[in-house]
């Protein structure tokens, strides 16, 4: 195998790990955003039916891609458990008048 593609596809692979993290920093601009929308309506933070039905969304997905489920969801699984932290975050501090 070629150094040199070695090197390309390494190349590859930070970039599409930068595109992760971009992504998931746009997630997390619109938990912000949705935690301000549930907060403005009485809403509750954490909804055990959603999380549900997009943890069933994401099985299906990751069988399509022909991707570990189990691997799927465990990443899931700790992009809401941080998704959550914000918003748990964001409503205790406007609580307190921070925002």
């Amino acid at each position: 195998m070629s150094t040199d593609r070695i090197i390309v596809i390494g190349d590859e692979l930070a970039g599409v790990d930068a595109e992760i993290i971009e992504l998931l920093a746009k997630r997390m601009d619109l938990v912000r955003e949705l935690e301000l929308l549930k907060r403005g309506a009485g809403a509750p933070i954490i909804r055990p039916d959603i999380e549900e039905q997009r943890m069933a969304s994401y099985r299906i997905l990751a069988d399509e891609y022909g991707i570990s489920p189990r691997f799927i969801l465990a990443i899931f699984y700790h992009i809401h458990a941080e998704s959550i932290r914000r918003q748990l975050e964001e409503r205790e501090n406007a609580s307190k008048g921070k925002i």
